[in-house]
């Protein structure tokens, strides 16, 4: 923990985790932060890839136990709410594949949220990453699954949370296609074969969302792009409003401030549709972090760039501005 202004580390929080940690969200009270990863305890006692820490010395909120039975990828508080998402199939001892919803100041598990997430196309079934709207009504989940309570979708699905029981939403699209078996014919890179989404953010006002990718260059797929949907459409066949192409590099970590779509990655461009791995016709360089225009996706000026690495993973935003 630091402070915001200074960028001085806090010396009493200290948590002791013992693996890693792969998403957080604040506690409702101010005063917590919940993790989730691969770890199995915090301070030597058992937590398992799930924990509420206390903000003002790093141990476990001992009231909060929601242990799961693998890894835990995105965490997000909404509504009264500690949406879990990641690679189980359990929590708290409760059947729960890929999704769950949890009291935040128990653990338990909610009843009215259990829509299971199968069939991924190779390899392990894992929500990688999920977004729920400000007024709590809908969810937007991406990763490693084709179907989700026995209905069809690939890669990303909206789920209606806001009635009771939660539902899954008609809206439906086959602009992520995905390997399945020995299909040798790759809509991405054969290395992505589980899943080459990899960050998905819904705006403040809730009418759009933005998916970020990886996979290799592709003309007119959807393989290192950057695309917005809208959230509020429904039915089968969507299509993206607007598809922004790296050029063959990946986007990690997308976000929005509802005026500006931010992107984090190790890409080189933007506006590049037309060549892999060089500056195409219109392209427009940025090493890393970009701004875009959410209404055509094209890019800003601002343009502070940063050493490309393999890239940024979370870009959360505030009134402070982008971190």
């Amino acid at each position: 923990a630091f402070d915001m202004h200074t960028g001085v580390i806090d010396p009493d929080f200290v948590p002791q985790l013992n693996n890693v940690v792969l998403a957080l969200a604040p506690g409702p009270d101010g005063s917590s932060v919940f993790a989730g990863g691969e770890f199995g305890t915090v301070n030597g006692v058992t937590y398992r890839h799930l924990a509420r820490l206390r903000l003002s010395d790093g141990q476990p909120v001992t009231t909060f136990k929601a242990n799961a039975n693998s890894r835990v990828q995105d965490l997000e508080l909404n509504h009264g709410w500690l949406y879990v998402s990641g690679k189980f199939s359990q929590l708290k001892g409760l059947p729960r594949s890929g999704l769950a919803r949890v009291d935040p100041g128990t653990g338990n598990v909610d009843p009215n949220l259990n829509l299971p997430f199968t069939d991924p196309a190779q390899g392990s079934l894992g929500v990688q990453e999920i977004d729920v709207s400000v007024d709590g009504a809908k969810l937007v989940a991406i990763g490693a699954f084709r179907k989700i309570a026995g209905q069809d979708r690939l890669q990303i699905a909206v789920l209606d949370v806001g009635t009771t029981p939660a539902t899954l939403s008609s809206w439906q699209t086959s602009d992520y296609p995905i390997y399945v078996g020995t299909t040798t014919t790759a809509w991405c890179a054969s290395a992505f074969r589980n899943t080459y989404l990899r960050s998905v953010k819904i705006s403040p006002d809730g009418t759009y969302f933005i998916v970020g990718t990886t996979g290799a260059f592709r003309a007119n797929r959807l393989c290192d792009t950057v695309a917005r949907w809208e959230l509020n459409a429904t039915g089968p066949n969507q299509h993206p409003t607007w598809v922004n192409w790296s050029g063959g590099d990946t986007t990690w970590s997308v976000g929005t401030s509802g005026t500006v779509v931010y992107v984090g990655g190790h890409f080189r461009w933007w506006n590049n549709p037309y060549v892999a791995d060089n500056a195409g016709p219109g392209a427009v360089a940025r090493e890393g972090i970009a701004a875009l225009d959410p209404v055509n996706g094209l890019p800003y000026s601002w343009n502070p760039g940063h050493e490309r690495g393999v890239g940024s993973f979370t870009m959360p935003t505030s009134p402070d501005g982008l971190w």
